[in-house]
């Protein structure tokens, strides 16, 4: 990623804290949506999971310059959320929420090269989380 996009994604990010649950009501509304199935993951604990979703998301967004800090992360992540039963194809379909809900939460403060930002640090992210995840699959044979 790009200086200019670590901070594209940042002031967005700083909008979504500003913004209270409207994002994260927009995000799941639009990942179930998608795929109805993906309740599982987190019933019956939505409220709890509102709350993680912002405060990882982020603790994430602000290590973007420290990949230090943001790889070790991204990895436990990844592991843990193979634990839970993510599947690799789950993460496009949390990009397409993603999206859809920074778009529906920041309107048009949400400008072509903030969306082009967010997809960089989203595919850094997921390929980042899948790789782990695949270490733990392989690891313990699912």
């Amino acid at each position: 990623m790009t200086p200019r996009q670590i901070q594209l994604v940042q002031e967005s990010m700083a909008r979504i804290l500003a913004a209270g649950g409207d994002f994260t009501d927009a995000f799941y509304a639009r990942l179930f949506a998608l795929d109805p199935g993906l309740k599982f993951l987190f019933a019956p604990y939505m409220d709890e999971q509102q709350k993680i979703l912002v405060d990882e998301l982020h603790k994430l967004i602000r290590s973007l310059d420290r990949p230090h800090r943001l790889l070790p992360a991204l990895r436990y992540l990844g592991q843990q959320h193979a634990y839970y039963g993510v599947r690799p194809a789950d993460y496009e379909l949390v990009q397409q929420a993603l999206l859809a809900a920074l778009e529906q939460t920041l309107g048009p403060t949400f400008t072509a090269d903030a969306r082009q930002a967010w997809r960089a640090a989203f595919r850094l992210m997921a390929e980042t989380m899948k790789e782990a995840a695949e270490h733990v699959e392989s690891t313990l044979g699912f």
